[in-house]
């Protein structure tokens, strides 16, 4: 799991001041918590605000042999930010785009928020990953109504079970194909 923070001094921030890295942090751990009673290892990149570079998480994703990788993050819109979460996968991986579409689906069912799409994408993080890979804004933190949710308990509790829905609906998926 790699919660978000992109190393600047405060990392993304909403109107009122939430750096980005407290909500995706929270939500990490309690989906660390619903991962690990499966059993199965879960790592998490970070524990604070530490910026750790895109190539210290692919070795360290490489080191560990993970079977999946999941960025949590917040969408940013300074013009006219809009309420909702994104999937964003590396194109040309069926994995990654089967990954995008059982968590889409899942938090859906979590979340009082609109889903606003699966995204292709080329980004290095997720291009050079060799294991499904996706990146999950799962509200956008620059709109009044997400960032009060991204203060919220109860958010965070709803969309940690949606992620988690959308990885065992991904590794069931993928079992029932091979």
């Amino acid at each position: 799991l790699d919660p978000a923070y992109d190393g600047r001094k405060r990392g993304a921030i909403s109107p009122t001041g939430l750096p980005e890295h407290i909500p995706t942090l929270q939500i990490a751990r309690r989906l660390a918590q619903l991962i690990a009673q499966v059993p199965a290892r879960v790592n998490i990149t970070r524990r604070d605000a530490e910026f750790i570079p895109v190539g210290d998480r692919l070795q360290m994703c490489r080191e560990l042999k993970s079977s999946l990788f999941l960025a949590i993050a917040t969408g940013v819109e300074k013009e006219k930010p809009q309420s909702g979460f994104r999937i964003k996968h590396y194109y040309g991986k069926e994995n990654n785009k089967l990954l995008a579409a059982c968590l889409e689906e899942e938090i859906k069912r979590r979340i009082s928020i609109p889903p606003r799409g699966i995204t292709p994408v080329n980004l290095t993080l997720l291009r050079r990953l060799p294991i499904p890979a996706a990146l999950v804004e799962i509200a956008c933190i620059s709109h009044r109504l997400d960032e009060g949710l991204l203060r919220d308990v109860d958010f965070h509790k709803a969309a940690a079970q949606g992620l988690f829905n959308g990885v065992l609906s991904f590794f069931r998926r993928l079992n029932n194909r091979g």
